[in-house]
């Protein structure tokens, strides 16, 4: 159902447009629950793409989100290296354009914890793991 309704959005709409972004999205959400990481990273990176080509300055909250969706996806995947790039590139998007005490911040950070412990960089994970504390107290 969803890709028949990407097929349609790819004929109707120009390829940089929003919608695009949110159909990939959407399909990588449904890969994501049926446990199919690939399909799920190809369409969560495709939604990226479209949404830098598309004006990402006014929808950096879905840029955002879409980044750090693929960086779940891919530390799920076990791809801690990437993993951990994408949440720096998601936090850096959050830094730019969010409020500073927005509550994705904490999200993000906290993330970024269990990448570095997972790495076995536990002072790294515990300075990520207070931002993510200390973000999630001030967004309350």
């Amino acid at each position: 159902m969803l890709e028949t309704a990407l097929e349609i959005d790819t004929q109707v709409l120009p390829d940089n447009h929003p919608s695009l972004a949110v159909t990939h999205n959407n399909i990588a959400l449904v890969y994501s629950g049926k446990d199919d990481l690939t399909k799920a990273i190809y369409h969560q990176e495709a939604a990226i793409k479209i949404m830098l080509k598309s004006d990402a300055k006014n929808n950096a909250a879905r840029l955002a989100s879409y980044q750090y969706n693929l960086g779940c996806l891919q530390f799920t995947f076990g791809n801690n290296t990437k993993a951990l790039k994408i949440f720096e590139k998601t936090l850096k998007t959050q830094l730019e354009y969010s409020p500073k005490d927005h509550e994705n911040l904490s999200n993000t950070y906290l993330s970024l914890s269990r990448v570095y412990e997972k790495d076995g960089n536990i002072s790294k994970a515990f300075e990520c793991l207070e931002k993510s504390v200390e973000n999630a107290c001030i967004s309350l």
